[in-house]
């Protein structure tokens, strides 16, 4: 019995590598797709993999200049497809429960703010077509209705993190989470059987219901007049055959910070008037360990 759980341990750790290989491999051929070949060193093709994904890291900033500091360590995450592996009773090292537990007081006391900044961030988040187009491939949120009920399904399940400690088995809080990575991988495991194109019909509407929406595509085109080249994540990879699938680490931590980011940077705007410094650090803790229990890799998670 326990060769076999160990060649089963093999196997999975085999798996992992494998996986990961393949996230490089993708990442350092889509940057030599979209970028400039005189960018790159004359010898760089005969380097091994590991060599080239090192090098286009160290270099992203002469790579895309533009693109803001804060986002440039993302774009690698974009071609983490999977989750790092991690079982979820196994908790960070870092995890203070005295700072989250000050997190969640601080929940309790400004839940309102909270939602507000997440109602207005869910809005910003789905206004790009790749962080809208998982739900539309899921069908359970392509009409009103539907959307109502899972937007109500999925904050009711947030409130079971607030409430409780995800990492304790069998409690609310921890069968939430697990049904949250649930969802998250078979929505990944579908649209990675798809082609793009395939991919691309199934998340488009031919006809939406929106009787604004012609007005609203003119008013989000002309918000960016001032975009400079390479400077938007989202649109890096686009048109690239290699072009990231859906719910990657990147989305993840884009989709992290719409459920926490807002009332964080601008909590008297949100009503949090009396929020202190301790409090919003105990916040953004509670949300690194919802990160890292959603098997997002440490380097990314807030």
């Amino acid at each position: 019995m326990s060769n076999v759980k160990e060649n089963h341990l093999h196997d999975g750790e085999k798996m992992q590598i494998e996986d990961m290989q393949k996230c490089k491999y993708e990442y350092v051929m889509a940057l030599k797709h979209t970028l400039n070949g005189k960018l790159f060193t004359k010898d760089f093709d005969n380097w091994t993999l590991s060599q080239q994904y090192d090098w286009v890291n160290k270099n992203l900033r002469k790579f895309y200049p533009n693109v803001p500091e804060s986002l440039l360590h993302l774009i690698p995450a974009f071609f983490r497809q999977d989750e790092c592996g991690r079982s979820q009773i196994d908790v960070p090292i870092w995890l203070d429960v005295e700072k989250y537990h000050k997190g969640q007081k601080f929940v309790h006391d400004y839940y309102t703010p909270i939602i507000m900044g997440t109602f207005l961030s869910v809005l910003h988040t789905y206004s790009f077509g790749d962080e809208l187009k998982p739900l539309i491939l899921g069908a359970k949120s392509h009409t009103p209705y539907l959307a109502f009920k899972r937007f109500l399904s999925a904050q009711s399940r947030v409130e079971s993190w607030y409430n409780g400690e995800p990492w304790v088995k069998e409690t609310c809080a921890y069968k939430d989470m697990q049904f949250t990575r649930k969802i998250h991988q078979i929505v990944r495991t579908k649209a990675s059987q798809l082609s793009e194109d395939t991919y691309d019909a199934l998340c488009t509407f031919a006809n939406p219901w929106c009787p604004d929406r012609e007005l609203l595509l003119k008013d989000f085109t002309a918000a960016c007049s001032l975009e400079k080249l390479e400077q938007l994540l989202f649109k890096l990879f686009t048109n690239s055959p290699y072009r990231p699938k859906p719910l990657n680490h990147a989305d993840l931590v884009m989709l992290q910070y719409a459920l926490m980011g807002m009332v964080v940077l601008h909590p008297h705007k949100y009503g949090a008037h009396d929020a202190t410094e301790e409090e919003l650090e105990g916040f953004c803790h509670m949300w690194r360990c919802y990160g890292y229990l959603l098997g997002i890799e440490d380097e990314y998670v807030y």
